[in-house]
């Protein structure tokens, strides 16, 4: 076994001092394997799911030539497109689960005005005001 105690070998034959979520540690004998559990290109999601994409604004990153995917609010609250976290997602904005976590979406497209009901329009004419968030 080429670590020293303590170490984890990855499977690039790597030994690191830790082996982080959500990569899985296997015991071998008295070693422990640092493994990524998904297989080709996929890509590992924070709570183990494998999945061919990820897709902004979910992070996604290398860790020694594999792919993996991260959610990067506390768990709880909502990732907006911005990738800003917030504890809520008022309507009439859209809310989107993936896996364990939620998104909260803008639904329409280019410049588009989201209107309470949920319709996109190209305008926002008085009486009604428009504002960002």
């Amino acid at each position: 076994f080429p670590c020293t105690s303590g170490q984890f070998l990855y499977w690039n034959q790597d030994c690191e001092a830790s082996c982080p979520s959500p990569l899985t540690t296997t015991p071998v004998l008295l070693e422990n394997l640092c493994e990524f559990t998904c297989t080709g290109s996929d890509y590992l999601y924070w709570e183990g799911t494998c999945l061919p994409t990820c897709d902004y604004p979910l992070n996604s990153y290398v860790t020694k030539t594999k792919n993996l995917c991260d959610f990067p609010c506390t768990s709880g609250q909502y990732l907006y497109w911005d990738q800003h976290c917030d504890a809520s997602c008022p309507s009439p904005l859209t809310i989107t689960a993936v896996t364990d976590e939620n998104l909260c979406e803008y639904t329409c497209t280019g410049s588009d005005f989201l209107y309470w009901e949920g319709s996109c329009l190209s305008s926002c004419d008085p009486p009604l005001s428009a504002y960002q968030i």
